[in-house]
Order: C-alpha cells, then sequence, then structure tokens
C-alpha cells in the first residue's frame, strides 16, 4: 500500500512540474517562469523512481500499478492546478462577473 502511495505522489510532482514548465499554464496562473532544470530533472527522474518502486511488487500488479498510479496522479495534479487557476482568477475578479447575454 505505502508503494502505491509514494507512486502517486512521485507522478503528481512529475506532471506538475511538466504543467510548470508550459508557458500557457504560467499564464493562467500569472507566475514568473521557474527554473527550469529542477523541474526538467523531476519530470524525468520521479517516473524512472516510480518504476523502480513499483517492480518491488510482483510482476503484473507492478505494471498495473504504475499505469494506475500514473492516471491517479494526473488526476491530483490537474485537480490541483485547476483549483490553483480558480482561486487566481477569483483573485482578479474573472470568475466573479456574469456572462453577457445577447
Amino acid at each position: 500500500m505505502i508503494i502505491i502511495v509514494i507512486a502517486i505522489s512521485f507522478w503528481s510532482v512529475a506532471l506538475f512540474a511538466h504543467a510548470m514548465l508550459q508557458p500557457k499554464m504560467l499564464r493562467v496562473l500569472t507566475l514568473t517562469p521557474p527554473p527550469r532544470l529542477p523541474l526538467q530533472l523531476s519530470r524525468i527522474v520521479l517516473p524512472v523512481l516510480a518504476v523502480f518502486l513499483c517492480w518491488q511488487l510482483p510482476f503484473p500488479y507492478g505494471v498495473l500499478a504504475w499505469f494506475g498510479t500514473a492516471s491517479v496522479g494526473g488526476i491530483l495534479a490537474s485537480g490541483f492546478l485547476t483549483y490553483l487557476s480558480a482561486r487566481n482568477m477569483k483573485r482578479l475578479g474573472l470568475l466573479d462577473k456574469p456572462s453577457p447575454t445577447p
């Protein structure tokens, strides 16, 4: 069980780092570009560490665990990014404006 939790956290951080390397995501969140090297390294190294961690499980379960934790990590990372962008839009006052009616 702890292998799954650690693999999910590795994937979540790797996919969040991948999103932080995208210029559009930085514009949506109104962030200045962070240093690229740590983000690129975590995007590459953390999934590899998750593979080595999932190899501790029996073969078919390890493969399924690696792919499954990738999808759950992606959902967690995208949920966190959505929360950050909604909070930023609300802070800027863009979320509370009514839509124009034709």
